[in-house]
């Protein structure tokens, strides 16, 4: 799949060809490929890869990368040479109960902990400085610009995206009938994929999504 795919598709289709006019579809196109990211209500597999955090003594949190969307299907895991495991989830209750004051922890250990929370990996205990944590995460789709600019979603989504795209631009037309209709069109289509569940079909607009 390539950004013209979808343009010149929308572009047709709309019966907006001007310069002014692909700028605009360009746009929305890539709107589109930032939200359905965010609106997945699963990891996706061709949009996760590994954030890796080298561990220095006293370490118990880590920010989260700027394109985090959600924790991938594996748990972060613990790797110092031959030894990796996977950290254990905990609640902030539990963090709370068990490490209340983790910037003045004397103790340094391999952690086996964590949780997210404000945006932060937060791990328990506090690092010895061996070692680094692996967190598998899905991320946001970047933009595209060009052809030779790689589109993360497979081909199964062409027909969902163009229709997202011609919302999007209808949007910014003040097209409210035309909106509505190719908005139902790929929403319907990401719920067929198994992207979204249908509670989350009724959105108005196409809006931002986290699991945080």
């Amino acid at each position: 799949m390539k950004q013209s795919d979808i343009t010149s598709w929308v572009a047709i289709k709309s019966r907006r060809t001007s310069a002014a006019d692909l700028v605009t579809i360009k746009r929305c196109l890539n709107d589109v490929l930032d939200q359905i990211s965010k609106l997945s209500t699963k990891p996706l597999d061709f949009l996760t890869k590994d954030q890796i955090y080298p561990l220095a003594s006293g370490d118990y949190s880590k920010d989260l990368p700027a394109d985090f969307v959600m924790l991938g299907e594996k748990k972060p895991i613990f790797s110092y040479g031959t030894t990796q495991y996977e950290l254990d989830k905990k609640d902030a209750d539990w963090f709370n109960a068990n490490y209340p004051l983790m910037s003045v922890e004397t103790n340094l250990t391999e952690p086996s902990f964590y949780m997210i929370n404000q945006r932060k990996l937060v791990f328990a205990g506090k690092s010895n400085g061996t070692g680094s944590i692996i967190m598998p995460y899905a991320f946001v789709h970047p933009e595209v610009s060009a052809d030779t600019d790689v589109i993360y979603y497979p081909n199964s989504f062409l027909k969902a995206i163009r229709w997202l795209t011609l919302a999007e631009m209808y949007d910014d037309f003040s097209n409210d009938a035309q909106l509505q209709k190719y908005l139902t069109m790929g929403m319907g289509e990401l719920e067929r994929l198994g992207i979204i569940e249908s509670r989350n079909t009724g959105v108005p607009t196409i809006t931002d999504y986290s699991d945080l």
